[in-house]
């Protein structure tokens, strides 16, 4: 089909394939904005974190069973040894299904698990830096407990 001398179909095609290139750029933007602002600001991140839980909380009106407002630099002596999350655990659910943030929601970091999902792991990037961060140690729990040393 044309219309005035343009093919309409290849103006279609053309359309999609630059919207779809433009949101895979914006994932991957937006996946290491979120990467970096959380590892090098967690402080800032969490706060991001408690308000986004709160707006929900207004929102749907639910009483969550877990404070939303919880201290960001919360001492590891609040930390109980034997409710300590696996790092083993993490470590594989990262390696397998963290693309999908099932190791982000184990943590209990209940909107970046749902936004790694909603992102499925920014291509790869996001998982990657969770694998290593879980590896490494340097990843917490949402209580800021350290995991249980297993790996």
């Amino acid at each position: 089909v044309t219309m005035q001398g343009l093919n309409v179909k290849n103006v279609v095609k053309r359309s999609l394939y630059f919207f779809g290139l433009f949101m895979v750029v914006k994932v991957v933007m937006l996946s290491a904005l979120i990467g970096y602002v959380g590892i090098t600001q967690p402080e800032r991140f969490s706060k991001i974190r408690h308000s986004m839980v709160e707006e929900y909380q207004k929102f749907t009106g639910e009483a969550v069973m877990r404070t939303a407002t919880r201290q960001a630099d919360s001492d590891s002596d609040d930390c109980d040894p034997d409710d300590a999350k696996s790092r083993l655990t993490a470590f594989m659910l990262s390696f397998f299904v963290g693309g999908w943030g099932a190791d982000r929601f184990y943590l209990e970091y209940w909107a970046l698990g749902a936004v790694k999902l909603i992102l499925l792991g920014a291509c790869g990037i996001w998982w990657l830096v969770d694998w290593i961060l879980i590896a490494s140690g340097s990843l917490d729990d949402a209580d800021g407990c350290d995991l249980e040393d297993d790996l």
